[in-house]
């Protein structure tokens, strides 16, 4: 995997990169800063997507099949859809700081943008219903 990784960023440098390119865990950013209820949110949202590996992404992609819905599945299940939706209308109440360190989770976890696209877009038609 390194090896083709190397081979074809070189390809798109014009350079060949050395073979010993490999990929390192991404440690995430620095809680520094943010609120117990922040980073709490942030944890619940890693152990979930935990359960999502690269690999699962990968295949997903491979595929060519829609890769969102188990994902949005279990976010939805621990009430995480509904972040900063009132809960008068059936949300936690929560503020967009939380939403945005609800897809700051999803993206840093390897679901990228496969993952943190299914959220908007399924959050925004709830929104734009009500």
């Amino acid at each position: 995997m390194a090896a083709r990784l190397a081979t074809s960023a070189g390809a798109m440098l014009g350079r060949a990169l050395p073979s010993t390119l490999s990929r390192r865990a991404f440690s995430g950013m620095s809680t520094a800063g943010l609120t117990q209820t922040q980073r709490d949110t942030r944890e619940t949202v890693m152990s979930i997507c935990a359960k999502y590996p690269d690999a699962y992404w990968t295949e997903k992609d491979a595929k060519n099949e829609y890769a969102g819905d188990d994902l949005h599945r279990d976010l939805a299940e621990a009430g995480l859809i509904g972040i900063c939706m009132p809960e008068s209308v059936g949300g936690i109440g929560l503020g967009i700081a939380e939403a945005s360190q609800l897809l700051l989770a999803v993206a840093e976890s390897g679901a990228g943008i496969a993952g943190a696209q299914t959220i908007h877009a399924k959050c925004a038609r709830v929104v734009s219903a009500l």
